[in-house]
């Protein structure tokens, strides 16, 4: 018989740990009831996922989380309520720090090799990162299955090195960064709205969007509208957006991120005497660009904080009026700005 290299299923929790959302720490003392007749795996999953800060990854082409099962569980403890969901169903499961990965029950195998992985150092402050550090790949030569055929899952580089090529029988190609933007058997987080409190402390509408764009990245497009005219002729009218390309020195969507963004501005403010224009209306156009710095604190599975604080440069073109109703034309002008860009404090939820 032809034997070929197989790599157990440990290294999947490799590919998933360096992909999966971070959910925050504190859900040890967490305890969860799920009761149900005929309902599925996966939502039992979810169901534990809602009331604990535990996250879920799963070897979805070796468990049938479709399958159905009839669940009473009250007030248990997370592991407790883990092993009764997935009992009997031939899988083996792992926790670290928050994440809980569930894979298929490994072969006995005939002849086996532990091989340790390159993998660059992380800090706790990443949990996934840290996570990924602590598994070891372990190459397991088995018989061939000749109605399973085999296909080699490879995992990216780490610090420039590759860190394995993973024999995975029945399932596809996949490298990290298409595990965060396709999904693996596990719900990465894709896309986050928010909502900027400053923004909103000024009656300023204002919403963003940020989208995943890989291991590292993602885009930030937020845009705020200010259509009110206020007690003597008052008013801070603008239509802003400010798109912005970050950089997460952890991953997506937790912890320290670096921006660059550019701004476009339609405005038509004047009479406030704490911003400078109290004698005059301007009203007019401005572009620019900036970098930022922020950070992510993670409340609770989808609810996040995030601050942030930009500077950058702007060209101001704009129309002169006196202050009053109908003001005076006093006349054109053009002003190049260097300082603040940005601030925020945003409540973020995570919808995908």
């Amino acid at each position: 018989m032809k034997l070929i290299r197989n790599i157990r299923r440990k290294a999947f929790a490799y590919g998933m740990a360096m992909v999966m959302f971070v959910a925050p720490a504190g859900a040890q003392d967490v305890t969860v009831s799920i009761k149900g007749s005929n309902i599925t795996i996966r939502q039992a999953l979810e169901s534990l996922e809602a009331q604990s800060r535990y996250t879920v990854a799963y070897d979805a082409t070796g468990f049938d989380v479709s399958k159905k099962v009839s669940l009473d569980i009250a007030n248990a403890s997370v592991m407790a309520a883990l092993e009764e969901i997935t009992r009997g169903q031939g899988v083996a499961y792992r926790t670290s720090g928050n994440h809980i990965f569930i894979t298929p029950a490994p072969p006995a195998p005939e002849t086996a090799a532990t091989v340790s992985a390159p993998l660059r150092p992380s800090t706790p402050d990443c949990p996934i990162e840290a996570a990924a550090e602590a598994a070891v790949v372990e190459a397991v030569l088995v018989e061939a299955d000749a109605v399973s055929p085999a296909v080699h899952v490879q995992i990216p580089e780490l610090a420039g090195e590759p860190v394995a090529s993973v024999v995975i029988p029945q399932t596809q190609v996949i490298t990290v960064e298409e595990g965060i933007t396709e999904g693996y058997g596990y719900r990465a987080p894709r896309i986050a709205l928010k909502t900027n409190l400053l923004y909103d402390a000024t009656t300023t509408i204002n919403l963003g969007a940020e989208f995943l764009l890989g291991r590292k990245l993602t885009l930030d497009v937020p845009l705020s509208y200010n259509p009110w005219t206020f007690s003597d002729n008052k008013k801070i009218k603008h239509f802003l957006v400010q798109p912005e390309l970050r950089y997460w020195t952890c991953e997506p969507f937790n912890h320290s991120f670096f921006g660059v963004h550019l701004h476009y501005a339609y405005f038509n403010m004047g009479g406030f005497k704490q911003l400078g224009m109290e004698n005059f209306r301007y009203q007019g156009n401005l572009y620019g660009a900036g970098i930022s710095y922020g950070y992510h604190w993670i409340l609770a599975p989808r609810w996040s904080l995030e601050g942030t604080i930009g500077v950058g440069y702007a060209r101001l073109i704009y129309d002169k009026y006196e202050c009053e109703t109908c003001g005076d034309f006093v006349g054109s002008e053009t002003k190049d700005y260097f300082g603040p860009t940005k601030a925020g404090v945003s409540l973020v939820f995570m919808i995908k």
